[in-house]
Parts: C-alpha cells; sequence; structure tokens
C-alpha cells in the first residue's frame, strides 16, 4: 500500500499530514481546514522571525539576493582628514577638523602664520574679549599644528591684525583682569614671548569646541 503524505502551508503554519489512504488523509486535512477557519484571526498579525535561507535557497534566489538587501554603498569613501593642518588641534578638542577651519586657518607647510577667518563678531562683544578668544586659538594653533609653545607677542600682533583684530593693548589681556593667570609673559620688547598656562590651554579649548559645534563661545 502506498503512503500518501499531503503538505499545507497557510501564513506562518507548515503541516504536513500522512496516512495510508487518500480516506484518511483528507479527513485530517479537512479539520485542519476547520481549525483555520475557526481561528484565522490568531495567524493574521503573527510576527515570524525571518531566517536566513539555506544555500539551496540561496542558490535560488540568486547569489546577489542578501547583498542587494544590505545599506547601499554610494561609492564615496570616507574623507581622510588625518593630513589635514588642524587634525592635531582638532583631535584634541574632539571635533573634525572641517568643524574648525572656518574658524581658524593652519598651513600644512608651516610657511604661513595661522590666522582668524571666522567673523570676528562671533568672538565678543567688545574689543578686550575679541582679543582674548582671538589669542586662545592662535595660541593653540601655534601649539598643535606649528609645535610652536611660545610665540613672540610682535608675531601675535601682526596676526591679530592681519585678521582684522585690534593689536593695541595687548598687555592688558595678558597681565590683568579675570584672565591674566591665562597667559604666560615672558621676555620685554621685541624678544617678549607669550604662551597659554595650563589653565589658558583647558580655557581656549573649551572656547573652540564650543564655537566648533554650537556657533557660540562658551563664557564660564
Amino acid at each position: 500500500m502506498m503512503e500518501v503524505t499531503l503538505t499545507l502551508d497557510h501564513g506562518p503554519l507548515h503541516a504536513e499530514v500522512t496516512g495510508e489512504d487518500w480516506e484518511t488523509v483528507e479527513s485530517e486535512v479537512v479539520e485542519i481546514a476547520e481549525f483555520l477557519g475557526e481561528n484565522d484571526d490568531l495567524f493574521e498579525n503573527l510576527d515570524v522571525d525571518a531566517t536566513e535561507p539555506t544555500e539551496e535557497e540561496q542558490s535560488e534566489l540568486g547569489s546577489n539576493f542578501w547583498e542587494d538587501s544590505e545599506e547601499p554603498d554610494d561609492g564615496e569613501p570616507a574623507p581622510d582628514e588625518s593630513n589635514h593642518a588642524l587634525a592635531p588641534l582638532a583631535r584634541e578638542i574632539d571635533v573634525p577638523p572641517t568643524d574648525i577651519e572656518d574658524i581658524v586657518f593652519a598651513d600644512a607647510s608651516g610657511t604661513d602664520n595661522p590666522q582668524i577667518i571666522t567673523d570676528n563678531s562671533v568672538l565678543g562683544d567688545s574689543k578686550t574679549g575679541r582679543q582674548r578668544n582671538a589669542t586662545y586659538f592662535l595660541l593653540l594653533v601655534w601649539d598643535y599644528c606649528y609645535d610652536e609653545k611660545r610665540v613672540k607677542n610682535s608675531k601675535v600682533k601682526t596676526v591679530l591684525s592681519l585678521s582684522g583684530i585690534s593689536d593695541k593693548s595687548l598687555y592688558n589681556i595678558w597681565s590683568y583682569g579675570e584672565y591674566k593667570g591665562h597667559f604666560d609673559q615672558q621676555g620685554r620688547g621685541s624678544s617678549a614671548t607669550v604662551s597659554l598656562t595650563g589653565p589658558g590651554e583647558r580655557e581656549a579649548k573649551i572656547r573652540l569646541q564650543s564655537l566648533a559645534e554650537t556657533g557660540d563661545i562658551s563664557d564660564e
């Protein structure tokens, strides 16, 4: 006697009915059909976990089926910013170099001085405030991008002037007021130099990061 097998698929339900003759199989199929008719709503919203097909199924679907379902590749590689002139400073304040290249300029060759290239109005509401913030940023660039920890006062004045910022009475921002401990002024006359102190460097980084991320300088 030949065994009869009938496969039934209904949504997530997969059933096989086997019997010695068609009458036996038919009666069981009828029972299943009646059950499905009475409980069809149970299967409508049933969430079935997707499983990866077997190798045979993948072959039937085509070798590119799963590749096509992945995130599309626009063909554009991520830009390599490791050689950006501002990369050393950008890493220090944890922002991309492109986020600060519209604020300050650094020459990759080290030939040209850094510059402030942002709109000076964002550097402060007063002349002293703009001088202080610009000097913060310039000294950071000289330190991290030019490897110049100390810079001649005359060079700072020249760059400030070229950046459209007043270079008058700079001694006031280095030696007086709330932020006098942020700048280390040494020497006199043409040999005078200035650098950021530890607190000054921390404050400068906070302000540059804030300006890069929010367009505003954080005054704490």
